[in-house]
Order: structure tokens, then sequence, then C-alpha cells
């Protein structure tokens, strides 16, 4: 019985643990930097949780980073002059060395297409440096953006 009531309780603080938590009351600027390694050659990217209204930022550190992400659904709301490419489906970012740029989650941002209660799951690539000394990017290989589901 004492095993029982121990693994009810596990398995609710595990389920809320799991649990998403609220959108904030206003809308945030989450900063993803992305810095260049030209000796080891590893960058790990972290991954973002966004809701809708809240902004991205994409900073290049030590070097030249280009972003892909395939979603056309996402803003591109400021890049320096020459950086931001629409390719219809997906677009790219080229930030130089010490360049952002900040992309929004509309608010009319499209639910999980197989299931509006769910995640939306954007995976993007970033290639860090350029020629033969790109590499890519890394965390959960590719990185990924999360849009929770709306409340």
């Amino acid at each position: 019985m004492r095993f029982l009531a121990t693994f009810c309780v596990g398995v609710t603080i595990l389920t809320m643990g799991c649990m998403t938590s609220p959108p904030p009351d206003s809308p945030q600027r989450i900063n993803v930097k992305i810095k260049v390694d030209k000796i080891n050659k590893t960058t790990k990217i972290k991954k973002v949780t966004a809701w809708r209204k809240d902004s991205v930022e994409f900073q290049a550190e030590d070097g030249l980073v280009t972003i892909i992400i395939p979603d056309r659904d996402l803003i591109v709301e400021q890049a320096p002059k020459g950086a931001y490419q629409d390719f219809g489906d997906w677009f790219a970012l080229k930030l130089n060395e010490n360049e952002s740029a900040v992309i929004v989650v509309p608010e009319n941002f499209p639910d999980n297409r197989h299931d509006a209660s769910k995640k939306r799951e954007i995976w993007y690539l970033v290639i860090c440096g350029e020629g033969a000394d790109a590499y890519p990017g890394e965390q959960e290989s590719p990185p990924k953006m999360i849009v929770p589901p709306r409340r």
C-alpha cells in the first residue's frame, strides 16, 4: 500500500512537471546567442519555447552564422540589410559577426496541423562559419523552436 501511495505521488509530480506553463502576461524576447567555435567546431544551440507574440533574437558571435528556418508563418521583424532571404516555404538569415536578427511568432500562428492541443515544433538549421571551415550548430541536431498550443 505504501508503495502504491508513493508511486501515485511520484506520477502526479512528474505529470505536473511536464505540463506546459501558461503564456507570459506580456510578449517576451528570447535571446539565442550562436557562438562560432573556429577551433573545436562545436556550437550548442538551446531549444527555444516561444509563445504567440514572442520574439526570438538570433545573435552571431565570433563569426558568420547562417540560419535556415522552414516555416513561412514566422515573421522576420528585424535583420541587417541583405541578411534576410525569403524562399517561399522557408527563409534564411545570414548574420555576420556581432549581427542579430529578430523573428516574431505572430498571434495568428497556426496550431499543430495534426492536433491543435499539441505544440508546434519547428526544426531549423544553423551553419556556423563559412566555406571549408563551416560546420552545423547542434543541440537536438538540428535545433528547434517550440510553439505551445493556444490556451
